[in-house]
């Protein structure tokens, strides 16, 4: 379970980063209960999930506000809360010890804030950025007697979903003291459907996690938004 808990530290930094470029196009009046429902219904469902995943609520971090504003810093962006007006979690699903999978879901005030944020996720700083936080992660995160090497991070193709995708792929192996080297990869996939961005977080071990399987659940979600 340590090496569970270190993939859930380093996986959180690439949850959904929303950063929006500005305040918008003109004022809008926010349907915050309708904002929530929309999310709701858009993040990842235990009925998603192939059979042996289990679920439990997802539990966000003290540490989470404090990364997601020096990522926005890091990819040239801002702060997103001033644009929300829902952000909502999927519980974190897992199949043994090893396989995670996790959704969250922001609805923006605007479309064009949204459209902002798609860019800034897929412009040119953010894999570096992902890179340099989770070697950050890594070395306060790590349990006693381990340690993380190769640590990278890479654009991961995938395919178009809604109004644009944007995809990382961050893979390190996690050493013991005991000699067990275990290789985890941990992708992240967001995609926009005018103004809800979405994430799909997953964490594999020993392999990439099945594409299939991946780009399945991110198509579910894609479909309900």
């Amino acid at each position: 379970m340590t090496v569970l808990a270190l993939t859930t530290a380093l996986t959180a930094l690439t949850a959904l980063t929303a950063c929006g470029g500005g305040s918008g196009s003109g004022s809008t009046t926010t349907d915050t209960a309708g904002d929530n429902a929309t999310a709701q219904k858009i993040v990842l469902k235990q009925a998603d999930l192939p059979s042996g995943w289990t679920s439990k609520t997802h539990q966000t971090s003290p540490d989470d506000a404090t990364t997601r504003k020096r990522f926005f810093e890091c990819i040239g962006g801002t702060d997103p809360k001033p644009q929300q007006s829902a952000d909502v979690h999927s519980p974190d699903f897992t199949q043994g010890q090893l396989n995670q999978a996790s959704s969250e879901v922001q609805l923006m005030k605007t479309a064009k804030d949204a459209s902002d944020a798609m860019a800034a996720l897929q412009g040119a700083k953010t894999v570096d950025c992902v890179k340099q936080l989770g070697q950050e992660a890594a070395q306060t995160q790590l349990p006693a007697g381990t340690s993380i090497t190769d640590l990278t991070a890479a654009q991961l193709k995938f395919p178009t979903l809604k109004d644009g995708t944007a995809a990382v792929r961050v893979s390190f192996t996690v050493a013991t003291s005991g000699g067990v080297n275990v290789p985890i990869y941990a992708d992240v996939v967001y995609f926009r459907a005018g103004r809800a961005l979405a994430s799909l977080s997953t964490v594999s071990g020993g392999a990439p996690m099945d594409a299939k399987l991946e780009e399945g659940l991110a198509q579910k979600m894609a479909s309900r938004a």
